[in-house]
């Protein structure tokens, strides 16, 4: 069941000696243990983010679709006019690190500024701003 048996003399020292390192790999074992929960725990925190964030992206994109052909229907081509009023990113990620455990993850911060001033391109049911 066991491994090979390894070769002590049998004395005092020895079982001393042999008792501190079976304490030191139970207490590795446990902290292990503890370490991996907590990765785990970690792990299926961001996973539910990320499916979260999945599900809403698949609504957010079926409606800009929708305003992107609408656009496209009544004025044609926007493409221009979109590259000439960004001038400036309005939504950043900043990256982070954060310690579980000993294991140093990195984390994503959405940093999002305002914009131009300028008024957005849009499209209303009841008229078209451009």
């Amino acid at each position: 069941m066991s491994g090979p048996r390894e070769a002590i003399f049998p004395t005092r020292m020895a079982l001393t000696n042999t008792k501190l390192r079976l304490k030191g790999a139970q207490t590795g074992h446990s902290l292990l243990a503890k370490k991996r929960d907590a990765l785990t725990t970690r792990f299926r925190t961001i996973l539910r983010k990320v499916d979260e964030a999945k599900r809403k992206m698949g609504k957010v994109m079926q409606l800009a679709s929708f305003s992107l052909a609408e656009v496209t229907y009544a004025t044609g081509d926007i493409s221009y006019l979109v590259q000439e009023q960004a001038k400036n990113a309005s939504f950043r990620v900043k990256a982070a690190s954060e310690n579980v455990s000993g294991v140093v993850l990195p984390t994503f911060e959405v940093d999002r500024t305002a914009g131009s001033g300028k008024r957005p391109l849009s499209v209303h049911s009841f008229g078209y701003h451009l």
